[in-house]
This record gives C-alpha cells, sequence and structure tokens, in this order.
C-alpha cells in the first residue's frame, strides 16, 4: 500500500493526524465549482464561506473552491447568500480537489486548510517489515482486517472491494494472517 489507488479514487473524507497535536481528525476534500460568469468573480473574492482559484494549468478557469470541514455542508442559507445568481450555483459540486481541502480536530479543535500529503498524513499507517501499510479510516481499516481474516479471498465480495483488490500481495499472503491481524486490531485501539 505505498501508492494512491489509480482505481476508484479515494473517499470525500479520510482521518489523518492532526498536524498541531497528531490526534485523529478528519479532513474533507475541497468541492470546486466552475464560476458561471465573469461578473461573478468579485463577489467570490469578497465571501466568507468560499475561495475563488484562477486555475492556470494548460487553460484559463475560474473556480469557487468551498470547505466543507471549515463550514458545514454548503446549505440553502448559504445558497441564498448568492441572491440573484444562486440558480446558476445550485448544482452538484462537481470537482473534488485532489490534495487541497481542510480539516477539523476533535482534540485540539482546530479547523484549518490543509494540503494533504497522503500516506504521510495518514492517521491508520504503520511500517510492517518495510511495507507502508495505511488505510482511509476505522471503516476502511475494519474491511481491511475482515478480508485478511476471511478464507475468501475474493475482493468484490467485501467493503472496500477496489482498494482490496490492490493491496500488495505482501499483506495478502498467508504467513502474514497473524501477524497482520495483530497490527491491525492494535491501531483499532488508536
Amino acid at each position: 500500500m505505498t501508492y494512491i489507488y489509480q482505481w476508484g479514487g479515494m473517499p470525500r473524507e479520510i482521518e489523518i493526524a492532526c498536524p498541531l497535536c497528531q490526534k485523529k481528525a478528519v479532513f474533507q476534500f475541497a468541492r470546486m465549482i466552475p464560476i458561471a460568469r465573469k461578473a461573478h468573480i468579485p463577489f467570490f473574492e469578497k465571501s466568507p464561506h468560499f475561495e475563488y482559484f484562477h486555475n492556470k494549468n494548460g487553460y484559463s478557469r475560474h473556480l469557487v473552491i468551498y470547505q466543507p470541514a471549515i463550514f458545514a455542508e454548503l446549505d440553502k442559507n448559504k445558497i441564498a447568500t448568492l441572491g440573484e445568481i444562486a440558480p446558476l450555483y445550485q448544482s452538484p459540486l462537481i470537482w473534488i480537489s485532489d490534495s487541497m481541502g481542510a480539516y477539523h480536530c476533535f482534540s485540539c479543535h482546530s479547523k484549518k486548510p490543509h494540503h494533504l500529503n497522503w500516506q504521510k498524513d495518514a492517521f491508520y499507517k504503520t511500517d510492517i517489515r518495510g511495507h507502508l501499510f495505511w488505510a482511509y479510516d476505522k471503516e476502511h481499516l475494519l474491511a481491511i482486517r475482515d478480508f485478511i481474516y476471511s478464507k475468501e479471498r475474493k475482493e468484490k465480495n467485501h467493503a472496500y472491494a477496489i482498494s482490496l483488490y490492490h493491496l500488495p500481495t505482501f499483506f495478502k499472503q498467508k504467513k502474514m494472517r497473524e501477524p497482520m491481524l495483530k497490527i491491525i486490531d492494535k491501531m483499532l485501539l488508536m
């Protein structure tokens, strides 16, 4: 598990180690919405709920970035603050950033924007005989544990089937079953 899976992507919300206190924090990826008209840019530049971003990679695109970990999910009240331009931004948020987002720590109560460095930031991670083992969150860790414990090794019959399919063979070996279960059980107590 030394790479991010190329198929299936990451969940919208993962558990990371808080950069301030190293306790468990929830990271949510930023949502991005293309700005419908250039005339709307000044509104989003001034808004406390949105961040304006001008993407110049290959083509010019004006985007609104929304951090759900800092602000509650975009709701009718925030849409109402958009006034007459609201109908243009009520469709589902169509892009999710691959590294931009924000975290919320329940221990130190910090809520801050964060640039994700996956695997390094993961809360559930450990080195097993020179191989990095990680999980997105507790639910993912339980799915891996159930898969390792199972005598039936058909990934499609388990939760997180795509990530289990890409779980390195080293962790799936019969001789690794007992050590993996002990390590996972220890991680679940964190």
